[in-house]
Order: structure tokens, then C-alpha cells, then sequence
């Protein structure tokens, strides 16, 4: 019974210590996560900022402007799969005897 105790006691001491190079990863992760909720891009700077407009701009000129930031809204029709023929187009029926 002892044993089991010993066992339990020395697994449960283990789990929570955390390797100190595990410690500073996680506490970068956090600070990045709270930086980029605040800051937006992380360490981006002017240049980036530069950077990100003259492609958008580019990008606008090249395709006709909109929103850039939103995804284009696409409408499909569905074909008229029951007509006879094309508009214009004549027909020719063919009998064989």
C-alpha cells in the first residue's frame, strides 16, 4: 500500500513540473496572441504596412476594385435543360425508312 502512495505522489509531482524551455515557448505563444489581438500583425512595421497597401492597390487596379477584404459573392443560374432548340438555330428532322 505503501508503494501505491509513493507511486501516486511521485507521478503527480512530475506532471506539474514543466521544463523551463516548455515555460518560455508557452509564455511567447501568450504574448504573441495578446500582441496580435492588439497590435494587429506582429512586428510588421511601416514597411509591411507599405508593403500590404501597394499590393492591394495593385490588386484593385488589376481586378477592377471592390472589397478586397470580403469574398466575392457568386450567383449561378441553373441551365433551361427543357428547351427544343437554341435561339435561331433551325432544326432538321430526319426520317428513316
Amino acid at each position: 500500500m505503501l508503494r501505491v502512495a509513493a507511486r501516486a505522489l511521485s507521478v503527480s509531482t512530475t506532471r506539474r513540473s514543466v521544463d523551463p524551455v516548455q515555460a518560455i515557448f508557452l509564455n511567447k505563444i501568450r504574448e504573441y496572441k495578446t500582441r496580435s489581438e492588439t497590435e494587429g500583425i506582429v512586428d510588421g512595421g511601416a514597411a509591411f504596412a507599405q508593403e500590404s497597401a501597394d499590393i492591394q492597390e495593385r490588386l484593385a487596379r488589376t481586378y477592377g476594385g471592390g472589397n478586397m477584404d470580403a469574398f466575392p459573392e457568386i450567383n449561378f443560374t441553373a441551365p433551361d435543360l427543357h428547351q427544343d432548340s437554341i435561339d435561331g438555330e433551325r432544326t432538321i428532322d430526319i426520317v428513316v425508312a
